[in-house]
């Protein structure tokens, strides 16, 4: 069924990280990397980054749909080729669209803001599907349903992958919504005996050291699976949010990048739109100089945009789309926090690329991450419990 090929090139000894080969409808990348979300601004980390010749990727599609769309869809010709019509148009740069290609649903019914959320019906799932049903969606992951429970998830997946059974040329991957541990064992089973091989898993916003019960429990199930059916898997991180913590501190420690340890083959940054009070986005915009934080390579670090020294540390040998000359006087809150993120998603990239090279020449990850001083122990002793 997931018409996915998988293979390991290499693995390391201590961590669960492995250079991977995914294959899919003819497009193939070899992992770890950093996947790039793709959206209709100009300054869409997919086409400020993709052009850069050193950054192999994955793109995500992100788009959130909710029920009152997809019934106008459904019963309107016009309003269902404008949304196919968006699509299209995120892939004007031709060289987008030889890249794997995931869409990244949400799908929201909740009948108001205060109710919640419920399992999509049948016939819910059946038009979700045809959305998914997309020449240039490569790997069908089921929409992500915010805040509903791993029982509610079951019947919804199995009416996904049904649905999904009756369509041709589809390569399907496994959704590991956010919920909690003892739910994600309901999935394990269905899952094993589905026969997937590539695994989805939203982190929903939450920092990755927040979920490690959860990444565990992951772990375990595709150790299960592929000694189940003798091949490998994929792990691919979804709704990875930066590092965050008080302005006050100078540095702190990077906890995204870890994922590659911890057996993610991929992640890609957050998609969640949080609404961020009315005060608060009134006090950032009379700021003279909005602040940011940038990641440094050398050290793991995530530093303030006043640091000493700051250009020297996080400057990078050849051609960079992204420099701390990007960020002039006169920006606006808004323009500083898309240039941070592209900045700091260029880094990455940058890393998956070092730590892959590491893989496939046999070189110690262990040793290689021993080198970045501001990585705390406790996270190396995280992931080094996931390879256990």
């Amino acid at each position: 069924m997931p018409g996915i090929g998988v293979t390991i090139r290499a693995e390391d000894p201590e961590f669960r990280s492995r250079a991977v080969n995914v294959k899919v409808k003819g497009k193939e990348v070899v992992t770890p990397i950093r996947s790039l979300c793709l959206i209709q601004s100009k300054a869409s980390e997919a086409r400020v980054l993709n052009s850069n010749d050193g950054v192999v990727t994955m793109i995500e599609l992100p788009r959130e749909v909710t029920k009152t769309k997809l019934e106008e869809m459904d019963g309107d010709t016009e309003k269902q080729e404008e949304f196919f019509r968006q699509i299209r148009y995120r892939f004007t740069d031709r060289h987008l669209n030889e890249e794997i290609t995931v869409f990244a649903l949400t799908y929201n019914n909740r009948p108001s803001l205060e109710a919640k959320n419920r399992s999509p019906t049948p016939a819910e799932t059946e038009l979700l599907c045809s959305i998914l049903d997309h020449p240039y969606n490569d790997i069908w992951v089921p929409p992500v349903v915010p805040k509903i429970s791993g029982q509610d998830y079951l019947p919804y997946l199995k009416s996904f992958y049904e649905q999904a059974k009756t369509y041709s040329n589809v390569a399907s991957a496994g959704l590991i919504p956010h919920i909690a541990r003892l739910e994600l064992r309901l999935l394990a089973d269905f899952y094993i005996k589905e026969g997937i091989n590539y695994f989805v898993m939203d982190f929903d916003g939450k920092n990755p050291l927040d979920l490690i019960a959860n990444i565990s429990e992951v772990n375990k199930m595709i150790r299960h699976i592929e000694k189940e059916y003798g091949t490998p898997c994929f792990l691919h991180a979804l709704n990875v949010p930066f590092t965050k913590s008080h302005w006050k501190n100078l540095v702190i420690p990077a906890k995204d990048i870890v994922l590659f340890e911890m057996g993610f083959n991929c992640f890609g940054s957050s998609h969640i739109r949080r609404q961020l009070p009315k005060e608060f986005l009134e006090k950032i915009s009379l700021l003279p100089h909005p602040h940011y934080r940038v990641f440094n390579r050398r050290d793991y670090g995530y530093y303030r945009d006043d640091a000493p020294g700051l250009k020297d540390m996080v400057v990078e040998e050849g051609k960079m789309f992204m420099s701390l000359d990007e960020f002039t006087e006169g920006l606006t809150w808004t323009e500083v926090k898309t240039l941070e993120k592209l900045f700091n998603v260029e880094r990455h990239c940058l890393e998956a690329t070092e730590i892959r090279r590491n893989l496939l020449t046999g070189q110690s990850l262990m040793q290689y991450i021993k080198g970045k001083a501001l990585l705390p122990p406790k996270f190396v002793r995280q992931a080094l419990r996931m390879a256990r």
